[in-house]
């Protein structure tokens, strides 16, 4: 990772000249100017960055918020039968939830 950040530091100062800041995230391969941000930025924030996208994706992953049930029922291997099983504890689990408010 450290030689990933170090090639990450030298693009961005390279391009600086041609193109004006750049900022690269440091999960997908987006490259955005400073001034095209919302809100724009005025200097490459030190650390980690993310683009909008993967900063909320890395926000669903650490709070457990991915819906690994919907990948599951989107997997064309799993069978009907496991389907209806996994639907019916989605209902009960939803039932449960539903019922502590």
């Amino acid at each position: 990772v450290h030689c990933i950040m170090n090639v990450k530091q030298w693009y961005q100062r390279r391009v600086r000249g041609m193109l004006g800041e750049l900022l690269m995230c440091d999960r997908c391969p987006k490259v955005f100017h400073l001034f095209c941000l919302d809100p724009p930025l005025q200097q490459v924030p030190d650390g980690e960055w993310f683009c909008s996208k993967c900063q909320e994706e890395k926000d669903a992953e650490e709070s457990g918020e991915v819906n690994v049930i919907d990948d599951i029922m989107d997997d064309p291997a799993v069978d009907q039968e496991s389907r209806d099983e996994i639907e019916q504890l989605r209902k009960k689990t939803l039932g449960n939830e539903a019922g502590k408010d």
